[in-house]
């Protein structure tokens, strides 16, 4: 019975582990990267549709923390991950508040601690504590929904139509 206690337990535990980690695709091909900017060290790159497993995104939605699925590590662009939302697929990169996706930090030295002690720019770890990434605009606002009235502008201010017009050719 003890090891029934302690199975519920740690599957409670794990719970919000499990409800923060979202299922994304990759829109197009992504490189998979060691910190938030297309400037770290590349890791892997995937092709589009990949399932890619997201823990969360920089503050803005602007890169995003994901597990492939060989189980790599690394930021992803987050205009180049789309996630299921409302029976259509959208870019988290305007969609992250409204999926309810969380904002995480990125910390270089627990980060690649934890991910990339065996890879060979792992030594290099002080240079890159002193990079300072590009700055990426904050999450665009959110289209207007599909259902939404479109109104169409004519191509010539309203007034007296154009004198061909008038003569009826």
């Amino acid at each position: 019975m003890q090891l029934r206690h302690v199975l519920a337990w740690s599957f409670a535990l794990a719970l919000p582990a499990i409800a923060a980690a979202q299922q994304a695709s990759a829109i197009g091909a992504v490189a998979l990267r060691a910190g938030p900017d297309a400037g770290y060290p590349f890791v892997a790159s995937y092709g589009a549709g990949t399932p890619l497993t997201v823990q969360g995104c920089t503050e803005g939605y602007g890169w995003c923390d994901v597990i492939g699925p060989n189980g790599y590590r690394g930021w992803v662009y987050a205009g180049s991950l789309g996630y299921p939302y409302q029976r259509r697929v959208v870019p988290v990169l305007s969609y992250g508040p409204a999926i309810g996706i969380p904002v995480v930090p990125f910390v270089l030295g627990t980060y690649w601690g934890a991910h990339y002690y065996n890879r060979p720019w792992y030594r290099e770890r002080v240079r890159w504590t002193h990079y300072r990434p590009v700055h990426r605009p904050v999450a665009r606002p959110l289209p207007p929904p599909p259902h939404a009235r479109v109104i169409v502008r004519p191509a010539h201010p309203p007034g007296p139509p154009p004198p061909a017009l008038e003569r009826g050719q």
